[in-house]
């Protein structure tokens, strides 16, 4: 799951012509991965709400972008 947002996150990042907002989202990235994997060592209970969180944040997002697309698609736009 982890790999799909980050594609996903990157492509969408990659269509900007400058450097610094992918130098911006690859720290970022970096920093709350290691920051989640820190927080999985010292507060297991937390790590877990905020993994859980995530997660379904990521399936809200997938079932509204699957509704926008089929709209676009049965308008013909």
């Amino acid at each position: 799951m982890n790999h799909c947002s980050k594609a996903g996150a990157r492509a969408l990042v990659n269509t900007s012509p400058e450097p610094v907002s992918n130098a911006v989202v690859s720290n970022a990235d970096d920093i709350a991965s290691g920051g989640l994997l820190f927080l999985a060592f010292t507060n297991p209970g937390g790590a877990l709400i905020i993994a859980s969180a995530l997660l379904f944040l990521c399936i809200v997002l997938v079932f509204k972008s699957y509704r926008l697309w089929r709209e676009m698609v049965s308008s013909g736009s």
